[in-house]
């Protein structure tokens, strides 16, 4: 007896299956009319549950490594941040201090200073020295050794060269005045040059020393000074005390003629006649 082959009807069911995304396709094939029982045939195991598990724990795995990720970088950023801040404290005083801003110029000399004290100690790298022609700023340099030609710092002196940023700067055979900036103190001291040179243009002038000391009355980077007089202030010329003769604290008197004489002279009478 010959048998016929029997005929299938196909039910095909798609389901998307859990975070994979998987596609399954089931066939299930039912004898019409031939010999035998029912049957199952499964075309296609694209459903795997151990691996949809596997997929979701490595998932969560994901997200939890991102989180660590994301809080390393928060603590990163937050120390940055900090790091930022010290910094900008710490590197502050490389930018002149307020005082100390001026503009360049075609006209400039170089003032060098083997050394520079405040009350006998040394500069420390962030202090500064400003020039000055009056109350103008005409030069500045950190006193950083370091940095500097065999340890010898120099500054910058500007000089008015028409240019209209210039007015007030140095001109020919005008004394500079030297302030000292203690960055540490945030404090400006007036300094004292070992020498006083006259600026001109292209000068290249080497100073033993600028210091700034304690004045007559007891102020650090004071200006007052001891002249024959006493103590007096910076624009004191100290001749408060001299008699008529220009005698420090003498006894010479102007008579009734108008003549400057010594009262003690037993002639003055006489010389007043005279005159």
């Amino acid at each position: 007896m010959q048998l016929r082959r029997p005929k299938l009807s196909q039910i095909q069911v798609y389901g998307l299956v859990g975070v994979a995304g998987l596609i399954s396709f089931l066939t299930f094939a039912t004898p019409e009319g031939g010999c035998g029982g029912s049957e199952v045939y499964l075309e296609s195991d694209l459903y795997n549950q151990e691996q949809e598990n596997q997929m979701i724990q490595k998932a969560r795995s994901n997200k939890r490594e991102r989180q660590e990720q994301i809080s390393r970088l928060n603590r990163y950023a937050q120390k940055r941040e900090t790091n930022n801040k010290k910094h900008s404290r710490s590197s502050s005083s490389k930018e002149a201090p307020e005082l100390f801003e001026y503009e360049q110029s075609t006209l400039q000399a170089y003032y060098y200073f083997r050394e520079a004290t405040i009350e006998s100690d040394e500069l420390e790298s962030d202090d500064w020295v400003g020039a000055f022609n009056g109350d103008v700023c005409v030069g500045a340099r950190q006193w950083d050794t370091s940095l500097c030609n065999s340890g010898v710092c120099d500054v910058p002196v500007m000089g008015y060269d028409d240019n209209e940023w210039t007015l007030g700067y140095m001109l020919s055979g005008e004394i500079p005045l030297f302030i000292i900036y203690d960055a540490s103190e945030d404090i400006y001291f007036n300094a004292r040059a070992s020498q006083y040179i006259p600026w001109e243009n292209m000068d290249l002038n080497v100073l033993d020393s600028l210091d700034v000391l304690v004045d007559c009355r007891g102020d650090l980077g004071g200006t007052a000074w001891e002249s024959e007089c006493g103590c007096v202030d910076a624009d004191n010329s100290g001749d408060e005390c001299d008699d008529c003769a220009g005698i420090p604290n003498g006894t010479s008197v102007v008579n009734l003629c108008g003549v400057c004489e010594d009262p003690n002279d037993s002639t003055a009478a006489q010389n007043c006649a005279v005159y």
